[in-house]
């Protein structure tokens, strides 16, 4: 296998993601094209790390089967203890914390974007939350943590491994974020998804499973988009 070959892969996948949002959400945002662009952005992370895994690193199908799903099982309890307790963090710092009163001040800028996607009625926010809760949180743990921290801890310490991941992951949610809140709001906010990244790197190397990892970030999901029904549907 082609070592150099592979490590520009992953740095591929570190920032096309960040790349891309700056087109959809910021140089072509509220146009059918930027959404034309997020879209292959998603396909992007999900057939990039196949296509690296068959045809770079030679894997065969099979290996992407587990042998047993005793470890996979085993890694659910800690993602809803993890997931859980972020969730309960969250809802009380919106609900019992200034965080809650400024995110409440910006409702109107998170209403803008979710008018810009066309998901302005609450059957169309519902159902694009459940796809983001459901089936995006799976891919980015696929993309994230199995293939980019996977891969980038073949070549540098579990630390920096994690570290580099994470603000990668990071990086495309502050541009994200910045269209909701201000300069500050989406440095804190972006930062804490980057916890939160490092969080799931840490499971993931211990677990040696996405299970826990996708139970814990879903978890996290849902919590945004519940906070962020009550804000745009009162």
């Amino acid at each position: 296998m082609n070592q150099r070959a592979l490590l520009q892969s992953v740095l591929l996948a570190m920032v096309l993601p960040f790349l891309a949002s700056l087109i959809y959400f910021v140089a072509l945002v509220g146009s059918d094209l930027a959404n034309w662009i997020y879209g292959l952005t998603k396909v992007f992370t999900l057939v990039w790390p196949l296509v690296i895994f068959l045809f770079l690193e030679k894997a065969g199908v099979s290996n992407l089967l587990p042998k047993t799903w005793t470890p996979h099982l085993a890694s659910i309890p800690p993602g809803l203890l993890t997931g859980g307790i972020i969730f309960t963090g969250v809802m009380l710092l919106f609900h019992f914390s200034l965080l809650g009163d400024y995110v409440a001040n910006n409702t109107a800028g998170i209403k803008e974007k979710v008018n810009d996607f066309r998901i302005e009625t609450p059957v169309k926010f519902l159902a694009f939350g459940a796809f983001i809760c459901l089936a995006h949180s799976l891919l980015e743990e696929y993309y994230w943590r199995w293939f980019v921290y996977g891969r980038l801890s073949r070549y540098v310490s579990n630390g920096w491994a994690i570290f580099w991941a994470s603000l990668a992951f990071a990086a495309h949610h502050y541009v994200v974020l910045r269209q909701y809140f201000t300069p500050a709001g989406a440095i804190f906010f972006g930062t804490a998804v980057g916890v939160g990244g490092a969080l799931w790197c840490w499971m993931y190397q211990k677990q040696k499973s996405l299970l826990g990892c996708w139970t814990s970030h879903l978890l996290v999901d849902v919590v945004i988009y519940i906070l962020g029904y009550q804000l745009i549907f009162p």
